[in-house]
């Protein structure tokens, strides 16, 4: 996964199967928001820390 910007503060999760298990392994959930094109989803984030970009793609090999 490449990221454009390494100063990141949090890191945007769409899906709620990969929210539960970041929060599983000990991650910190620092907003929840309504996703702007489907008021009835949710948009997670997490406050970038523990290499976390390595768990999201664990996690979504996983799905796979």
């Amino acid at each position: 996964m490449n990221y454009s910007n390494e100063h990141k503060t949090e890191c945007y999760i769409f899906s709620g199967y990969v929210a539960n298990e970041l929060l599983r392994r000990g991650y910190r959930i620092t907003h929840v928001k309504a996703d702007k094109k489907n008021k009835q989803r949710s948009v997670f984030l997490f406050k970038v820390e523990n290499n976390i970009e390595r768990a999201i793609d664990s996690i979504t090999e996983q799905m796979n």
